[in-house]
């Protein structure tokens, strides 16, 4: 903490100048609890509790946060007022930096541990109870310098997407160069990894940012990690019910899935269930059977896929900085996928056709070759 109250009532700020040792008692803002004045070499001046019982506070403070939301309280000064550890009587929590500009007040969070997701999600909505939009800022040390990278669960729920954005990103911070950086998972391949797009800056994006071109290569990634999954991915564990289901029903292996089942979709970044998964459960569920010629509905591929949903077999992210989490786009980018492949033609809104029949005893060759030559026909723009 850099922001401490005397007995008289006052506050007394390390960010403001010198440390005074001995013009103390000092007390915290929040719960009232004794503080001490921490000077030393290495960490920056700030107060601590004596007891770790405050009810503002939900984790220790490292020097790297602690140095993170100094920076950040004198970086956002650009954009709008900001105060240091601002504290909110009516939901009894301390903000890192309080940004107020003239359409919205900011709870801006540096958050560098992992707390447990109820206890974020929690936050989030008293703030957004109390007419602040929570801006959720992860430490840069989270992230790899990779194309690919391995997003845990915890890190999702601070995936951003406002509602007039095209593209969904994390935001993180390194208090030592003093810049943002934005990481855009444009391809979410697996429940952990995804494809990604990242650069740094000085400036603070929250609501859009500039455009950024697909590199030309991601087709090439995905064929290969699709011919990964045919031959190792689909024998783990986790896919027991769908292998079931595969065989049972239909005959076929997962390593033998056709080529139709796969096809990357801009919305993926909404399913905790990895793409070739859930779209093996609608694929059979919904067009694998019809016939050629037959008409598909998209509302009734939407209601089955809900159905999978309430079952358990497909699984949907929680975002909690989403504020419209619509998965169904995903269903319907993946139905517009299958046009895009020529297995399925459009007729008039929500209502297709099927055009032709599914090659189900084809070899792995043959469907490999399937995929390279489905994924040229793919967008993610």
């Amino acid at each position: 903490m850099f922001i401490a109250k005397r007995e008289d009532g006052s506050y007394y700020s390390l960010l403001d100048g010198k440390p005074i040792p001995n013009s103390g008692p000092y007390f915290c803002p929040a719960c009232g609890g004794k503080l001490q004045m921490k000077v030393g070499q290495k960490r920056r001046p700030h107060f601590a509790h004596y007891r770790a019982d405050c009810n503002a506070s939900t984790e220790r403070e490292s020097l790297y946060h602690l140095e993170g939301k100094r920076q950040l309280y004198y970086l956002l000064k650009k954009y709008g007022n900001t105060t240091m550890e601002h504290y909110v009587i009516e939901t009894r929590q301390r903000i890192d930096v309080l940004l107020e500009t003239k359409n919205r007040r900011y709870a801006v969070e540096f958050q560098c541990s992992t707390i447990p997701a109820t206890l974020m999600v929690e936050r989030t909505k008293s703030y957004f109870s109390q007419n602040l939009f929570p801006l959720w800022i992860l430490s840069k040390k989270r992230f790899q310098n990779t194309l690919h990278q391995t997003i845990s669960s915890f890190e999702w729920l601070y995936l951003n997407y406002p509602t007039h954005s095209t593209t969904p990103f994390f935001i993180s911070f390194c208090p030592y160069d003093k810049k943002f950086t934005y990481i855009i998972p444009y391809f979410p391949y697996s429940q952990q990894k995804a494809f990604i797009l990242s650069f740094s800056t000085e400036n603070l994006y929250v609501h859009s940012f500039p455009s950024m071109k697909l590199p030309f290569y991601w087709r090439k990634r995905w064929v290969e990690y699709k011919r990964k999954w045919r031959y190792e991915y689909c024998l783990y564990n986790g896919m027991i019910a769908l292998k079931k289901y595969c065989y049972q029903h239909y005959g076929v292996s997962l390593t033998q899935l056709p080529a139709e089942i796969g096809l990357p979709v801009p919305s993926q970044f909404f399913m905790q269930t990895p793409l070739i998964e859930w779209q093996a459960w609608l694929f059979y569920d919904c067009i694998f059977t019809v016939p050629t010629g037959s008409i598909i509905h998209l509302p009734s591929v939407v209601q089955m896929f809900e159905r999978r949903v309430k079952e358990g077999k497909i699984k949907i992210r929680t975002l909690p900085l989403v504020e419209r989490v619509d998965y169904t786009n995903a269903v319907r980018q993946y139905v517009e996928a299958l046009v895009a492949i020529g297995l399925l033609s459009k007729k008039m809104e929500n209502i297709y056709v099927k055009r032709r029949s599914i090659n189900s005893n084809a070899n792995m060759e043959e469907l490999m070759k399937q995929d390279e030559r489905f994924i040229k026909a793919i967008s993610l723009v």
